[in-house]
């Protein structure tokens, strides 16, 4: 089983779940070949000398319409498996191929709505680096020299580790305690602890992080299994014979 860094491989997958279920649900069959069939039933009619048009008969008929890939994407293709008494113009293919087309594509772009932000969490890690810092600054700052240390070359290259690493998060409340870290050049009585609290909060703010991609990941992996396990379901309902595969 994979792990967030595999959140777009899933959501490719998640995709495609979604449109079996979908399709399957529309009492198609998914085949071997990776393409939804289906079977229809052609009425055959004729017309009497009076012109009354009775229906004598029926023709089975099916078509395929081919399946997306792994990664939920792929062209929609029509294929007419029909009696070829009954052969699909050109034209009805074509807009047989639009038709699911434009199905697919509502799909996807409905899932990638849903998801969108929740698919580009950034990484934890990036907060090793600030939360590292400000436990140099606190630790220095309590030693009994901490005001030689606060002027010194020492102090300024953690502030501008500090300010760098900044640059890589966009946490809210970070960002405030950055700003308030900033205006505080001149040591005051108070630094120490406001390089605590930043360093607390981006520990806390790293373990949000951890906790959201877990859960985003298994709430996409989860409804893969659930999609699948559905159209599994539903496929195992008796509705009509699959001849070509039983053939």
């Amino acid at each position: 089983m994979g792990g967030y860094s595999d959140i777009e491989t899933y959501i490719g997958q998640l995709k495609r779940a979604a449109i079996d279920a979908y399709m399957v649900e529309q009492e198609f069959s998914i085949r071997a070949d990776d393409t939804y069939y289906a079977e229809i039933s052609i009425p055959i009619y004729e017309t009497d000398a009076y012109g009354h048009i009775t229906i004598t008969g029926f023709v089975n008929s099916s078509y395929s319409i081919s399946r997306p890939g792994k990664d939920g994407e792929g062209p929609v293709i029509y294929k007419w498996l029909g009696d070829r008494a009954f052969p699909a113009s050109q034209s009805d293919i074509e807009q047989n191929e639009e038709r699911y087309r434009n199905l697919f594509d509502s799909i996807r772009v409905a899932i990638t709505d849903t998801l969108a932000g929740y698919d580009s969490i950034p990484n934890p890690d990036v907060f090793d680096g600030i939360i590292s810092t400000f436990k140099n600054v606190v630790s220095q700052l309590s030693t009994p020299n901490f005001r030689s240390f606060a002027s010194g070359s020492d102090f300024s290259s953690h502030f501008s580790a500090a300010t760098k690493s900044f640059g890589y998060l966009t946490g809210k409340m970070v960002s405030s305690y950055f700003t308030l870290f900033s205006r505080l050049q001149i040591v005051v009585p108070n630094l120490g602890d406001l390089a605590g609290s930043l360093c607390a909060t981006a520990s806390g703010e790293k373990e949000l992080l951890s906790e959201a991609r877990d859960d985003v990941f298994n709430i996409v992996s989860d409804s893969i299994d659930a999609l699948d396990g559905y159209a599994q379901s539903i496929s195992l309902l008796p509705r009509h014979v699959d001849k070509l595969l039983l053939s």
